[in-house]
């Protein structure tokens, strides 16, 4: 929604002195139409006559959305009402002079739209969707940066009234009321039906339930911080494989009858049985080997289709962990690749991983550690073929394992390096890897976005950027190992 300057006031108009021209922009045609002219209307503007309204819809199409964004700021209009997340962003990075009031991101802050609910700053403000923690708030206006962002349960109307008693205002602080009014209604309305009708989230799991619980926490925890409360705004419908991935397919194609509103999937084969399943349900894909190698995306900015998420791969991490586990034994030949060897996604990180030990030297052999029977099996082939060493992954299923494959390189004096620090905290040497619990707190940001109308094509994979080295000098010790000073003080923690 837009407002642009005339050039002369209209004949009758006692309480502006020129017409303006509101254009409202939203995804959706007749989303809010009737509650915005409505709103206006309680604060006596005339449509057609003290304002004149045009609309823009963009349907969820990236290529209207820029058009007519790029249109509104050509037409230098006094204000613009803005629907979504995505349109307000493409807004805000095309104009920063021309005041932008926003109704729908529920939670802005975050989003990159405003600094703060009580101080905007820039040229935006707008109405959030309600939050439980924050009910019965309402907005005073003034210019853009200094109006506080609502949210609030507070009725409309009243809202409106409270505005009209404003009389001292100039003209735009009225047209923002106005806005403000239409934009607060039509959030009341989005979240009423959110309320009425619980999202349905359903997630898919290689792994058992227990041995993901805090990981999962991480997941509930932020959908909370964004406003949902599980049974009542949310519901979730889990399957877990328990460590069988031939069981995901039948799994994810039991989800995809639910026909829930997003699938999050844990790991590679989840991803992948969850993809097969179905073309249209929204997928968010958690800590995934590289996408684009496994076929779920057409690359990590745009990957398409119905599937977006995190992945754990970043350049040369493999590399990495050769790296580290050399400096602490130098002597290191010959390693085993201890992961899920059914797992599509472990493997394209254990054929990463021979690339790099190519050139040093090294040779790996992939092992395979999915239950205790088979950690057994490949502590005594390390134990025969005279391994150095062995590297482990961030498989879940492989994790249920951590304590008996801990105690196997106690027992067999082994070095070793992990992907994920639990190890290192349950006693093992060292880790390198990324912080996993980000990757379900974003998962959850990504279904939030989905839920509320983003297509996840367009959401891009997003890459670890933080990694932490840990070192347990105890186990060390223990297994008589001398760890460099050189790598002591480049580690983010050290357990003594």
């Amino acid at each position: 929604m837009a407002f642009s300057p005339c050039r002369s006031p209209p004949k009758h108009s006692k309480r502006l002195a020129c017409r303006e021209s509101v254009s409202f922009f939203s995804g959706n045609a007749g989303i809010g139409t009737e509650i915005l002219r409505q709103g206006l209307r309680e604060l006596s503007y005339v449509e057609g006559r003290t304002v004149v309204v045009e609309w823009r819809w963009w349907e969820g199409k990236p290529e209207l959305l820029r058009d007519a964004v790029a249109e509104m700021v050509r037409l230098n209009l006094d204000v613009v009402v803005v629907g979504g997340s995505e349109a307000t962003k493409v807004m805000k990075e095309a104009t920063r002079t021309i005041p932008i009031v926003f109704f729908g991101p529920s939670y802005p802050v975050e989003e990159g739209l405003v600094e703060s609910f009580a101080r905007p700053g820039g040229n935006i403000t707008g109405i959030t969707v309600p939050q439980s923690d924050h009910a019965g708030r309402c907005f005073t206006c003034s210019h853009p940066s200094s109006v506080k962002i609502s949210l609030t349960y507070c009725p409309w109307q009243a809202f409106i009234m409270g505005a009209y008693q404003r009389r001292l205002m100039n003209n735009r602080r009225k047209l923002l009321v106005a806005l403000g009014a239409g934009a607060l209604a039509i959030s009341f309305c989005a979240f009423a039906q959110l309320r009425d009708r619980p999202a349905h989230i359903a997630t898919l799991s290689d792994a058992d339930e227990d041995s993901s619980a805090p990981l999962w926490a991480m997941f509930r925890k932020r959908l909370h911080e964004l406003g949902y409360v599980e049974g009542t705004s949310y519901v979730i419908e889990s399957r877990w494989a328990k460590g069988d991935t031939e069981r995901l397919a039948a799994l994810a194609a039991e989800l995809a009858a639910l026909k829930p509103g997003v699938i999050v999937a844990d790991g590679t084969p989840s991803a992948l049985a969850a993809k097969q399943a179905t073309v249209s349900i929204p997928i968010v894909a958690i800590r995934i080997a590289d996408p684009v190698k496994a076929g779920l995306a057409a690359s990590l900015a745009r990957p398409g289709g119905n599937l977006t998420g995190t992945t754990i791969v970043t350049t040369n991490i493999a590399g990495k962990w050769l790296e580290l586990l050399r400096e602490v034994a130098p002597g290191v030949r010959s390693l085993a690749f201890l992961n899920d060897t059914s797992n599509a996604g472990a493997m394209l990180t254990f054929r990463e991983l021979q690339e790099q030990a190519r050139p040093l030297g090294v040779k790996v052999q992939a092992l395979d550690g999915r239950n205790r029977s088979n950690v057994e099996q490949a502590f005594s082939a390390i134990a025969r073929e005279r391994m150095d060493g062995f590297v482990v992954g961030t498989n879940a299923v492989v994790f249920a394992q951590r304590h008996q494959i801990i105690e196997a390189a106690a027992r067999q004096r082994l070095p070793a390096i992990y992907a994920r620090r639990e190890y290192v905290d349950a006693g093992g040497l060292m880790s390198y890897g990324t912080d996993l619990s980000a990757h379900y707190s974003h998962a959850a940001d990504y279904g939030h976005r989905i839920l509320q109308g983003a297509k996840p094509g367009d959401l891009p994979i997003e890459q670890p950027t933080k990694f932490e080295l840990v070192l347990n000098l105890k186990t060390a010790t223990t297994l008589g190992l001398t760890i460099p000073q050189s790598l002591l003080v480049r580690a983010d923690e050290v357990i003594e």
